[in-house]
């Protein structure tokens, strides 16, 4: 990745057993201090994070998924306009089409 800023972003509900796996995941991030790396995290995504990603290079989203590959995947996100009317859910590939749309940034995630 050479010189490129990250934003990790883990999201979810801490108190809903493993839907708290995406703000541990930061918390653990966090506590390494990478140069070059902002950890942020919260309960879910919101369409202030656009802001943020047009801030960095690559975005990584940490999130649980109660059927993805175990132990773990990496799955690259593709900004995607929404059809919905509500901001109190945002994908990440919403977030993604904002950041582009918005910013003007291509940020890979």
């Amino acid at each position: 990745m050479g010189n490129q800023s990250v934003l990790l972003i883990g999201f979810g509900n801490p108190g809903c057993q493993d839907d708290g796996l995406g703000p541990a995941f930061a918390e653990a991030v966090a506590a390494l201090q990478c140069d070059g790396v902002t950890v942020d995290a919260d309960y879910q995504l919101a369409i202030e994070d656009a802001h943020a990603m047009a801030q960095h290079d690559v975005v990584v989203f940490a999130d649980a998924d109660a059927v993805g590959p175990s132990p773990f995947a990496l799955t690259p996100v593709a900004g995607k306009a929404s059809a919905g009317f509500s901001t109190h859910s945002v994908r990440p590939e919403e977030l993604v089409w904002m950041t582009e749309q918005l910013f003007g940034r291509n940020v890979e995630a």
